[in-house]
């Protein structure tokens, strides 16, 4: 609770869970009115669209037609687009200055654009996002990080661990 990003959270609110007990439950489905629910019978999935690097689940994305991979973080807020992105679709990229890259006990400097509108897709659905940070110094072949931010305009989401699925409605 004495670092970032939770310092920031209102007390009550600072917490996660981590990637092993997400695993252990099987599958998480979280719904726009707050409802959570853990375990249970998974989803309908009708193809994988998640795979592993590690710990790090990575999933697949599309933006404009063309299949991207991002690491799907849970514990970050706003999504995150990297190098691979930038250089793919540099239209639109608006410079800014640097921006302070915050995580669990660590925090540094990072030159960066941003993106006023952006669409992402997973799973056949439309996810858009406004205003999205480009870090242009990330060391990484993956196009992004999905932060908790692209899911504001789904009413369901689930990640299916048995399946490999993260189903977006």
């Amino acid at each position: 609770d004495s670092q970032q990003p939770f310092v920031s959270l209102p007390e009550g609110r600072r917490g996660v869970l981590g990637i092993s007990i997400l695993i252990a439950l099987g599958n998480v489905t979280w719904d726009k009115d707050g409802w959570l629910e853990a375990g249970g019978s998974g989803s309908a999935c009708s193809a994988p669209n998640m795979a592993f690097s590690g710990a790090m689940p990575l999933v697949r994305v599309e933006h404009q037609g063309v299949p991207l991979v991002f690491d799907l973080d849970t514990g970050a807020s706003m999504t995150s687009l990297w190098p691979v992105f930038a250089r793919r679709f540099p239209e639109g990229l608006v410079k800014s200055g640097p921006v302070k890259l915050r995580g669990v006990g660590s925090s540094r400097d990072a030159k960066a654009a941003r993106l006023p509108a952006l669409n992402l897709r997973i799973n056949g659905r439309d996810l858009p996002l406004r205003n999205v940070r480009v870090v242009l110094d990330e060391k990484t072949s993956l196009a992004g990080r999905i932060g908790l931010d692209a899911f504001e305009s789904a009413r369901r989401v689930g990640i299916d661990f048995q399946s490999m699925c993260l189903i977006v409605e």
